[in-house]
């Protein structure tokens, strides 16, 4: 069980340490992880790869607990590399990928609305 479905099971818990709902946190996971599939396929499909697809480093945390770092970005990259049993240049290379991902999940909700 991932950091973010433990906590989402607490929802009062959750609340006070992230700000919003679970229910809002699960929409925005999905527009994020929707984003994020994108952004890697494209990533994936550039012409000047030097290596196969697929190859390279995997993520240290599911999207979901990259989020949570995300959403906390006040706090040490040292102590969210402790709590969340990672290197602290993993939560780095976590907040990186969520940062990638932002502008296309701005622009489907900008695009839902029209």
């Amino acid at each position: 069980m991932s950091h973010s479905e433990r906590l989402l099971n607490a929802p009062a818990t959750f609340r006070r340490l992230t700000g919003p709902m679970p229910s809002a946190f699960g929409r925005l996971a999905g527009e994020l992880a929707e984003a994020d599939r994108g952004a890697r396929d494209r990533w994936a499909a550039r012409p000047d790869r030097r290596r196969a697809a697929g190859t390279g480093r995997k993520p240290a945390l599911p999207l979901a607990d990259a989020l949570l770092i995300y959403y906390r970005t006040d706090v040490p990259h040292t102590f969210l590399g402790f709590l969340f049993g990672i290197d602290d240049s993993a939560v780095c290379r976590s907040n990186a990928d969520s940062n990638r991902c932002w502008p296309a999940c701005s622009a489907s909700r900008s695009g839902a609305s029209n």
